[in-house]
């Protein structure tokens, strides 16, 4: 029997009953990917293997390193055939891992291969994949929906034109809805030329002048209408940490009025901001019927050389250990139902 079956993980006769009879084919509604809608819409053929499997996933990466791979054969200048064979080696010594496991289900779903991939049979898989890669069922759209994607949706800042999202949603043989999500990391930026930068180009986006709270809100409310009109009904944030500093409407007027200045705030006054950006984005939501995700806790770009080198999101973020967690993050909500914004 292949490692991939029916019963894979599956130790009971009712689990894989459930599985086979109704799990199997019901469709997938992702809520959080970070899939690009122009890539899907351009639905270019992919190169290889290599490119298909190891581009841009610093999952992957975190592991071939871990495994002793030179970053030359994961975000280097190595060829696609030495990327893959280090790819091989490192699938073979992540057994038990999630990460041996997600490979062998893409190529017996996808490829039809049943052997396992190892330091000897990777040349071999490489290439009967490689011959599968030039048919159509392995372009972009052909594998959403081989995949039986109902809807994904994709991550995007505030100021995101969604042009390709829009092209999707007008296109009549491409069904599964690919739909924006409302990501404003920019918000919560602390360093204070970026901020201006993107008040500056939030302000030209909007047509609003933007020289108070209250302007800078009206234009958000006016890139969220945008969004919604694209078929967005998710929001997503991602803080290293949760905390609730209470401000009254006078003392946030100050303090958008210091960060329009260009100052620097300190860590009470960054947890201010967060705290009344965070309630009022939350009622935003609520009044256009949008949930709101909160992925809070990563620790970004560790390892400054190598993000100098290869770039932001390639496998150097960690886990934060914020304490005193659950009140920050109660009074947080509560605020939010206090305003009555609770999404």
């Amino acid at each position: 029997m292949s490692l991939i079956n029916n019963s894979f993980m599956i130790k009971n006769i009712t689990g894989q009953k459930l599985y086979s009879e109704l799990a199997k084919s019901l469709p997938i509604i992702d809520y959080h990917c970070h899939l690009d809608a122009k890539a899907i819409w351009e639905n270019k053929p992919f190169t290889d293997m290599t490119q298909l499997w190891l581009e841009g996933d610093h999952y992957k990466w975190r592991a071939m390193r871990a495994n002793g791979i030179p970053e030359r054969k994961i975000t280097g200048n190595a060829s696609a055939e030495e990327k893959f064979e280090a790819w091989a080696q490192t699938v073979e010594a992540s057994f038990g891992n999630p990460l041996y496991h997600w490979p062998h289900l893409e190529l017996k779903h996808y490829f039809n291969i049943d052997d396992t991939l190892n330091s000897k049979n990777w040349r071999e898989i490489m290439r009967r994949c490689n011959e599968q890669l030039r048919g159509s069922d392995f372009l972009p759209q052909a594998l959403i929906r081989r995949s039986n994607v109902e809807a994904l949706c994709t991550t995007d800042g505030p100021l995101d034109d969604l042009h390709y999202h829009q092209q999707l949603a007008a296109q009549s043989d491409f069904a599964t809805l690919v739909l924006p999500t409302f990501r404003p990391d920019e918000l919560f930026d602390t360093d204070p030329d970026r901020f201006l930068t993107f008040v500056e180009r939030l302000a030209q986006k909007t047509d609003i002048s933007i020289a108070s709270l209250e302007h800078f809100l009206a234009a958000l409310a006016s890139r969220i209408d945008f969004f919604h009109s694209v078929g967005c009904r998710i929001s997503d944030h991602g803080p290293l940490a949760v905390h609730y500093c209470c401000l009254d409407e006078t003392a946030q007027a100050a303090l958008f009025q210091r960060r329009l200045a260009g100052e620097t705030l300190t860590e009470n006054e960054r947890q201010a901001w967060d705290s009344l950006i965070f309630v009022a984005l939350a009622r935003m939501y609520k009044q256009r019927g949008w949930a709101m995700q909160i992925h809070f806790g990563a620790i970004r770009n560790n390892n400054m050389p190598m993000f100098r080198k290869v770039g932001i999101n390639s496998g150097f973020d960690s886990i934060g250990d914020q304490p005193h967690l659950a009140g920050s993050l109660n009074a947080l909500l509560n605020a939010m139902a206090e305003n009555d914004g609770l999404p």
